[in-house]
């Protein structure tokens, strides 16, 4: 009841409360709790594994998705934005939880960051869910009460360490895909075979039609202090010799690249990846062979958007 009742609105707008979002929370809640037992009472089904809380990327990325959502759910509570705490408090962070789970699979995630990952997620929602919170806190063999314990302290992430992690999520989607459209059944011919083998190829720079459009979008900020308007970058594309062959993709590429700005500022219009997609591919090798349930080899390309071959 009251995390649908936080999750009701923090506008000026009549709050909605939604019965839907009660019954969500529920189960949530009780699945969160069930977690909790599971990790303190040792049992099979969650694997862990003892070592430096820095040994592995994904142990990093998972440090650093969690001081992010210290950071941005202690930002909501400071303007008493109670929605904006449960989605980053609660909800994302849950999902970042449910990725480290899967990423490190058979080899465990790490015991001492389930620790401080539990510990973490329970002060977060304690404001809006105390009686949960208490519950975790006891479960756990905390001392004294949850509610009369400090906020977790505010440290800074590193949001390329994070990007990394995504990157890792959409290559494997994208292979996902591929299979899918590879195995799908065309007209008048036979089923083809599963493949076993993937290749993926990653490169060091965009295609030229990407950097054309990355540079036009920087020129309007140096020139206007702002992207110049669609209208305007459509014009200036026609011209350009190396986007006429792409001009169906120029717009929606344009509009990915607005909203990633918005998200990470100017590193969105740079002409290389802030970190080593190679070395992000390697590390996740294990991850990515299960998930895909595919042999891969990671090649270089001499293009920036990945491809695969299957």
């Amino acid at each position: 009841m009251r995390l649908a009742l936080a999750d009701a609105g923090d506008s000026v707008e009549d709050a909605n409360f939604v019965d839907k979002t009660a019954d969500g929370a529920v189960l949530r809640l009780y699945n969160w709790i069930d977690f909790v037992t599971d990790v303190a009472n040792k049992k099979p089904q969650i694997a862990l594994k003892d070592g430096p809380v820095d040994e592995r990327l994904i142990d990093r990325v998972f440090e650093h998705e969690m001081r992010r959502a210290v950071k941005l759910t202690d930002a909501a509570y400071s303007k008493l934005m109670f929605k904006d705490a449960m989605k980053e408090g609660f909800y994302i962070l849950q999902g970042v939880l449910n990725k480290y789970r899967e990423i490190c699979g058979s080899e465990g995630m790490n015991a001492k960051l389930v620790d401080r990952f539990i510990e973490v997620q329970t002060l977060l929602i304690c404001p809006i869910c105390p009686h949960i919170a208490e519950e975790v806190w006891e479960i756990t063999g905390k001392k004294g009460f949850a509610v009369s314990t400090p906020f977790p302290e505010i440290l800074e992430y590193d949001p390329v360490l994070i990007e990394s992690s995504e990157f890792l999520a959409e290559t494997v989607r994208d292979v996902r895909l591929k299979l899918k459209d590879r195995l799908q059944p065309k007209k008048g011919k036979a089923p083809a075979e599963i493949p076993t083998n993937c290749t993926v190829y990653v490169a060091k720079e965009y295609p030229a039609w990407q950097r054309v459009c990355l540079s036009v979008l920087r020129e309007g900020l140096e020139k206007n202090g702002e992207f110049f308007d669609n209208k305007t970058i459509a014009a200036r594309m026609k011209t350009e010799q190396d986007v006429k062959k792409y001009m169906k993709k120029v717009m929606p590429y344009i509009q990915m690249v607005k909203e990633r700005y918005e998200a990470i500022g100017k590193r969105a219009l740079d002409l290389t990846s802030p970190f080593d997609e190679m070395k992000v591919l390697n590390e996740s090798m294990s991850y990515m062979t299960c998930a895909l349930e595919l042999g891969i080899d990671v090649r270089i390309f001499n293009c920036f958007t990945f491809l695969v071959s299957l």
